[in-house]
């Protein structure tokens, strides 16, 4: 994977793109198939992602609700082929009920991986407009106060906790070396980045 991102080959931090690059990439490999969530996610894909993987997404105005149960439904429906769903922290959060299907599913369909990406709310409401009226002269918009408790919708959960909580086998990566491995791991479903 040499394709002029330097991203994939900065080892101290990782990226969205790299996750969307490796993710595909690694899924490519396997010949199976990605489930994306709705907002940043399935635009990194397309932005980012390497070529020859089948994508699936929830239809635009379904918005980011179910995100998790459709990728069950979709692992089901074929187990034995590799089925990986990339879903940001919103996503996943706004899907927590079915964190227990996800538990149930991984004994019939051993071969689904959730890749949650934790940029600490909703970084896609950043390209809005409004995002950026703090910055114009004549705008009275405060960001840290009205944007982004609203938007950003910032948290501070612990995945880890909701992992254990419910028996999948967890991974946190923060570099592209340590997504890689749990990628290839068997034992790992679950990977936060």
């Amino acid at each position: 994977e040499t394709l002029g991102y330097a991203f994939l080959h900065d080892d101290k931090s990782l990226c969205e793109p790299a996750i969307a690059r490796l993710v595909t990439a690694h899924t490519s490999a396997l010949g199976g198939r990605i489930f994306a969530a709705n907002s940043m996610a399935v635009r990194d894909i397309d932005l980012f992602g390497a070529a020859g993987v089948r994508v699936a997404a929830n239809r635009g105005l379904a918005g980011i609700d179910g995100v998790l149960a459709t990728a069950c439904g979709v692992a089901a429906a074929d187990p034995n082929t590799s089925t990986t769903l990339l879903i940001g922290d919103q996503s996943f959060l706004h899907d927590l009920s079915s964190v227990r299907i996800f538990a149930d599913t991984m004994y019939t369909c051993p071969s689904l991986k959730v890749i949650l990406i934790n940029n600490a709310g909703g970084a896609i409401f950043s390209f809005l407009p409004i995002a950026q009226a703090h910055t114009l002269p004549d705008e009275k918009v405060n960001f840290q106060t009205e944007f982004e408790p609203l938007f950003g919708a910032p948290h501070a959960i612990d995945f880890s906790s909701i992992a254990k909580a419910f028996g999948l086998r967890f991974a946190r990566c923060s570099t592209v070396s340590a997504l890689r491995r749990a990628l290839w791991s068997p034992e790992i479903n679950f990977i936060e980045a």
